[in-house]
């Protein structure tokens, strides 16, 4: 039995009967996929991830014998009608296989997010792959999978398979100190007022809708060409692109000026115990609110959050608020919300995972939109951030294939509504100005091929 950490407490403590903390990675595949060959892949890497197979009691996961069986897609319904306790819905991975028309077919891996974040999940997915392409080639030129139980996200292996931490320069003591004063205030003091909506019917259950941005190899390698100029990664340009975006939002007619916007980025921590996820490891969060009045113009943001971005990965201080707020949440009394009131989600949480395909891409024979698996190419990635409660709008972007992609997912409150269909059109809007802004030549095959084994190599 192991106790939650205080991330997955947190994770397990959000999960409720209409917004579950799970998370789909969907990829797309040509061909189709062999369901035994997975699934015999599926057991080789859950062996050094029994985290996935056990079941939550409690306050402690209890390794058992659960087998994570690969089902069809008409299994999946069943499998949700069984589950009757809060526990039994905090199932770590559910995995199935869509058949598609053409002879495609879907991949689909459900998380739930006390077990990992996104890149955590994608870590874990390329270990799958891997294994699944080296039962069907065989040893003959494929690489060893490495295990990885306590590597994080912007981590990699040297050519000597030791642990090497990505160097932040440009960052001092006082960029970090002056960061845990600035979000401890908000964080314990302020209250989050979400982004009000017009003509809300509170009594009706709207579909959370996914929303998507896409954007070409060209257009997006423009886009990292704006992030390059202005000294940020793509990372921290969309940060705060998207945050000024929803502060002039929230600063228009008939909305709050008491708004509040919050973006959340994946950052290295000291690793934790070796049966965790390689997110739970060595991957943390750093939330940053931003008052509305200092969203006016996200370029005069920019500079504060790439100093606090790099500051929070360079000292390790994402996740000590959530530790701080997990003693609390223990504390037998009735002032223990009120300490506790603002760790709700914010109005607007942002999360980017880069290149999905970096753990499996290049030991596999890339190309630049498929990855040869065998008997079948993975050619497709989707994603989404659960469906929080207390999030009015989740967003989530990637760079499958070195092309943007931006996923959406509004509230069921939000979604449908006037407010919505105005903030994606601003969202959208504001990438693309971006875009054309930039000074960029139109990029080369070779551009966007350097641009992609960079991707690969990190995550930024």
């Amino acid at each position: 039995m192991w106790s939650l950490t205080p991330f997955e407490q947190y994770m397990v403590d959000d999960d409720c009967a209409n917004s579950r903390m799970n998370f789909t990675l969907v990829w797309s595949c040509e061909g189709r996929v062999d369901r035994q060959r997975l699934q015999k892949a599926l057991d080789t890497m859950l062996a050094q991830h029994p985290l996935l197979t056990s079941r939550l009691k409690g306050k402690k996961w209890v390794s058992g014998d659960r087998r994570v069986v690969v089902q069809q897609a008409e299994q999946f319904g069943q499998h949700g009608r069984e589950v009757e306790t809060k526990e039994a819905w905090v199932v770590p991975l559910v995995v199935r296989l869509v058949d598609k028309r053409a002879g495609s077919t879907e991949i689909q891996m459900t998380f739930h997010h006390a077990v990992c974040d996104g890149i955590g999940a994608t870590e874990f997915c390329g270990d799958v792959f891997m294994a699944y392409a080296n039962d069907f080639f065989g040893d003959f030129g494929k690489r060893k999978i490495a295990k990885r139980k306590q590597l994080g996200a912007v981590e990699l292996l040297n050519s000597r398979n030791q642990l090497a931490r990505p160097v932040v320069e440009g960052v001092s003591w006082f960029d970090a100190i002056r960061f845990l004063a600035d979000e401890a205030k908000w964080f314990f003091l302020d209250r989050a007022t979400a982004i009000p909506c017009d003509g809300i019917d509170d009594n009706v259950v709207r579909s959370a809708q996914l929303l998507s941005i896409q954007l070409t190899r060209e257009e997006t390698v423009a886009l990292r060409h704006s992030a390059d100029m202005r000294g940020a990664s793509l990372n921290e340009f969309l940060m705060s692109l998207l945050t000024g975006v929803i502060g002039t939002f929230c600063q228009a007619p008939g909305q709050s000026e008491k708004s509040w916007v919050g973006v959340v980025q994946p950052v290295s921590m000291r690793p934790r115990l070796d049966r965790r996820m390689p997110a739970c490891n060595s991957i943390g969060y750093a939330f940053y609110r931003r008052r509305i009045v200092e969203c006016k113009c996200w370029e005069d943001l920019l500079p504060k959050m790439i100093s606090d971005s790099r500051a929070v990965g360079k000292y390790g201080l994402a996740g000590c608020f959530h530790d701080a707020i997990a003693v609390l949440q223990k504390v037998p009394n009735p002032f223990r919300k009120w300490f506790v009131r603002s760790m709700r989600p914010g109005t607007f949480v942002f999360s980017y995972l880069g290149d999905p395909r970096r753990r499996f891409a290049q030991p596999l024979g890339m190309s630049q939109d498929t990855v040869d698996l065998g008997d079948c190419k993975i050619v497709g990635f989707s994603a989404a951030p659960p469906p929080r409660k207390g999030t009015e709008l989740g967003i989530l972007a990637s760079l499958f294939s070195q092309r943007l992609t931006v996923w959406l997912r509004p509230s069921q409150k939000l979604a449908g509504t006037s407010s919505m269909k105005n903030l994606f059109a601003l969202i959208e809007t504001a990438i693309r100005e971006q875009v054309t802004a930039s000074e960029m030549p139109s990029a080369t095959s070779f551009g966007i091929a350097q641009v992609e084994s960079e991707e690969l190599a990190r995550s930024r």
